[in-house]
């Protein structure tokens, strides 16, 4: 398994150190997500998403900074040992005494083994439920065009037509990664994107329904189809990006040359 937690002494060849990869070694064997016999990357029930979730929650708020207080303790001793050998007219000890180096190992150890823990964790838990459900939610952003649909939550617009919104300086913008109107303000994309496709879209079915309604008279019957309801589209149909609308997630010198349009009203 590849992974950013190595071991912290894996370069040390004094024989004190021998005890930190045993006591490593030893954590990685009981470990149950990296080495037990249901492994977090299997498809266990008993790893599902609310009890990875829960275990990174343990193993981050609870877990290290229980060990993080640990070596802290040892620390304030070995300080508390080198005081009293300056006082006693010797020289600052540069080594730990073995009962608090063995100790420290250990813990150093255990902190590494709980930091892989969570690194895999973590890789599991968006490989494996947040990018499938990122995904689904891309598939269906915009699928039936910029119809400007909002989802509302606690009485804020967290959603429209599927792209995520965000209030970023009093303004509601698009901030879907991967939605063409990324970093638009949801008041322009409604007053310069969805309501003139609304518009567009509304005169071309009138626009068939006299010509259906042609054919019928001349020949009784007609081949030209009127969608009754919202049917999905094809992603390159889309309105572009309108010219003079501000990018609000681009940077100053991205956007110093953009001739903003009028604002459109504050309603979202």
């Amino acid at each position: 398994m590849r992974t950013s937690v190595q071991r912290r002494y894996s370069n040390h060849r004094a024989p004190e150190y021998k005890f930190y990869n045993d006591q490593f070694d030893k954590f990685l064997i009981l470990s149950n997500i990296l080495n037990g016999e249901n492994p977090i990357g299997s498809r266990s029930i008993l790893w599902d998403r609310a009890s990875i979730e829960a275990e990174i929650d343990r193993l981050t708020t609870k877990l290290l900074p229980d060990i993080e207080k640990k070596l802290q303790e040892l620390a304030n001793s070995f300080q508390g040992h080198c005081e009293q050998q300056i006082n006693m007219g010797r020289k600052k000890p540069e080594r730990w005494p073995k009962d608090l180096l063995e100790p420290r190992l250990k813990f150093e150890a255990y902190m590494d083994i709980t930091k892989r823990e969570i690194e895999v964790l973590k890789e599991q838990l968006h490989k494996r439920f947040i990018e499938p459900i990122k995904q689904a939610e891309e598939k269906s952003m915009l699928a039936r065009g910029p119809l400007g649909v909002g989802e509302m939550r606690g009485g804020i617009l967290i959603m429209i037509d599927g792209q995520a919104c965000e209030k970023i300086d009093g303004v509601m913008v698009i901030t879907s990664e991967k939605s063409p109107y990324r970093g638009m303000a949801v008041s322009d994309y409604r007053e310069y994107v969805s309501k003139p496709w609304s518009i567009s879209r509304r005169k071309r079915n009138l626009e068939l329904e006299k010509m259906r309604a042609e054919e019928i008279r001349k020949t009784g019957k007609s081949d030209i189809y009127i969608s009754m309801g919202n049917r999905v589209i094809d992603k390159s149909s889309l309105p572009p990006w309108p010219n003079g609308v501000q990018n609000l997630l681009m940077s100053i010198s991205e956007t110093e040359e953009v001739v903003p349009l009028k604002r459109a009203g504050k309603k979202t």
